[in-house]
């Protein structure tokens, strides 16, 4: 993290997958998304605060689950994504192209049934003693 001053803050809004999803959640909600949207797999917010204390930033801010805020967005896509012209483009490209129009769908019913969140965090870099800002 060089480009992080020491004391600096790190702002994420991301897509998280829910915790503790069985494997049947995981292949309804959450691989469509990452199969469509061409994602590695999605991780939790738990799991992205590790990979940042791992890079040697403190979580500052737990995430904050803003889906409900952003859920109108997967509506407002998801109809925009109707068009038979749409469609038939994504036909035309393939499986990829298709499972991309489809993971629309599939965000939108992560998002219903909170398997898939939309949420923010916050990280801070220490400063040079070791010590945090708060």
């Amino acid at each position: 993290m060089k480009l992080l001053r020491p004391g600096g803050k790190l702002v994420v809004a991301d897509w998280f997958r829910a915790e503790d999803l069985t494997p049947a959640q995981l292949d309804a909600d959450i691989k469509p998304i990452e199969d469509g949207m061409l994602l590695p797999p999605l991780c939790t917010s738990s799991q992205y605060g590790r990979f940042a204390e791992e890079a040697g930033l403190h979580i500052f801010s737990d995430a904050f689950d803003i889906s409900k805020k952003v859920a109108k967005t997967w509506d407002i896509s998801w109809s925009l994504v109707q068009s038979p012209a749409l469609w038939a483009f994504a036909f035309s490209q393939g499986r990829d192209g298709i499972a991309f129009l489809q993971a629309f769908r599939a965000m939108r019913r992560g998002f219903a049934n909170g398997s898939f969140q939309y949420a923010v965090v916050v990280f801070e870099k220490p400063v040079e003693d070791g010590s945090f800002s708060n």
